[in-house]
Parts: structure tokens; sequence; C-alpha cells
């Protein structure tokens, strides 16, 4: 009996510990490569809408690696807590100059771990301090228009297009993105998020153009360089018309970041 007893502690103990072992999940990159940079490119930039600020790491041709590029730290926060970027609430300077991060990821991790990792990285090096918090926001909400969407379900796989602004005119020429980049897209230029709620799923090609009041030229002729164009309509009358959407003003409870601490230079290698 006494060794019968011994024989199954024993064995609550071996899987006690297998089971530790494989609860335990890493917490930090194996290595990691923190720099100041300074807001240069312009593509980077661009992405910060899209959240494309990462490239590499879990599900990519380069799981062993994460790369960002002249990602200012409101960029970071975003990737690190899955967050957009209306739900951080923090000083100006959060988005201001730039980082270039280059971190080791261990093998077989999860997406979310990564997160995990860059949340401790971010703490490490920037002293980043934060708490949650329900704050209501004005929202504008968007949704399909009462004739139905009028966006073509693209046959492309891969993200692509131009946008541009010239005589107060703006148009985005794209050809594979979700609704969800969409209004990823427009919260940055209008004065509150812009919530999905479409419940479109695909992916959509389209031209979308505005009025684009308060933007800089970029050109002074038309997009063909055969003269200036007619005024665009509002952009609330351009979804509605060019792509059979709409958007309503509202507001919504949202989970907001608050930066408690943050250091504007990090500690660097």
């Amino acid at each position: 009996m006494t060794q019968a007893i011994a024989a199954a502690c024993l064995s609550l103990c071996i899987a006690g510990a297998a089971f530790a072992q494989t609860a335990a999940a890493p917490v930090a990159f194996e290595a990691a490569s923190v720099k100041t940079s300074a807001y240069g490119d312009l593509r980077d930039v661009l992405n910060a809408y899209f959240d494309t600020w990462m490239r590499g790491g879990p599900g990519t041709n380069d799981p062993g690696q994460i790369t960002f590029k002249n990602s200012s730290l409101k960029s970071l926060v975003v990737s690190a807590y899955g967050v957009k970027r209306y739900q951080i609430s923090g000083p100006d300077w959060l988005d201001a100059g730039g980082f270039n991060i280059i971190a080791k990821v261990p093998p077989g991790v999860s997406k979310q771990q990564v997160k995990v990792m860059l949340q401790n990285l971010l703490a490490e090096r920037f002293k980043l301090a934060l708490h949650h918090e329900k704050r209501e926001l004005a929202v504008y909400t968007l949704v399909v228009a009462k004739n139905g969407p009028k966006m073509k379900v693209t046959q492309q796989t891969e993200a692509g297009g131009t946008w541009g602004a010239w005589n107060g005119n703006a148009r985005w020429v794209t050809h594979y993105v979700t609704v969800q980049n969409l209004a990823d897209f427009l919260s940055p230029r209008l004065d509150r998020p812009v919530i999905d709620s479409t419940g479109l799923t695909e992916h959509y090609e389209f031209t979308l153009t505005w009025a684009a009041e308060n933007m800089v030229a970029t050109r002074n002729t038309g997009p063909d360089g055969g003269g200036a164009e007619e005024p665009a309509p509002t952009i609330f009358g351009a979804l509605q018309q060019q792509l059979g959407l709409k958007l309503e003003r509202g507001t919504n409870p949202t989970d907001i970041l608050v930066i408690d601490h943050a250091e504007k230079t990090p500690t660097e290698d």
C-alpha cells in the first residue's frame, strides 16, 4: 500500500512538473534591439492607419524575428495591446518621432504571446505604465446604405493601391481591403472613431474620391495630368454614393488605455 501511494505521488509530481513547463509561456524576446529613428518613410506613416507596423513573427515567412521600422510609441502600444489608436489616451508626443525595433522570437510561440513580450519590452525600455478605463466616446458607425453596398469583391490576394490629394480633392484607389480597413482609414481623418457595423467580411476593390478640406494638395492637376477635376462630395456623401455605405453619429462605451508614464527616450542597446 505504501509503495502504491508513493508511486501515485511520484506520478502526480511528474505530471505537475510537466504541466508547469507547458503552462509557463515565454514572457520576453530572446534578444531585442531598440533604436531611436526619425519618421522619414512615408509608407510607414501611412501604414499606421492599417495597424501594419509589425513585420515578421508567428504566421509569417519570418517567424523567428519581428521588426518595427520608424514606429511611434503609440504605434507600438497599438501592436502590443491590440487596440485602435483612438483607444490610447496620453501626451501628444506619443505620435512624435519613431523607433526601430528588431526582436528575436522564441520558437513555437503564438501571436498573443508575442504581444505579451512586446508589452514587457515597452515596460522595460520605455518605462511604460498604463491602466484601463471605460469611457463613453462619440463615434461614427459605418453601416450599409439603403440600396446596399456598391463595392466589388476583389480577385486580388495582396493589399495595394494609392491615395493622394490635389486641388482640394482626395482619392483612394485600392484593390484588397476589408470594410474594417476602411473604418481604420477613416478614423484618423474624421473627428471621432469609426466602428464597422456593416457585417461585410469580404475583401474589396474600389476608388473613393472626396473633398479633402484642410489637406495639402500634392499636385495642381487631375490624376491623369489633364487638368483640375470637379469638386468631389464630402466624405459622407462619397461613401454613400460611391461605396453604398453610410456614417451615422452616436456614442459607444469604449475601453481606453490611459498612459500614466512613458519615457521619450528608451533604453537602447
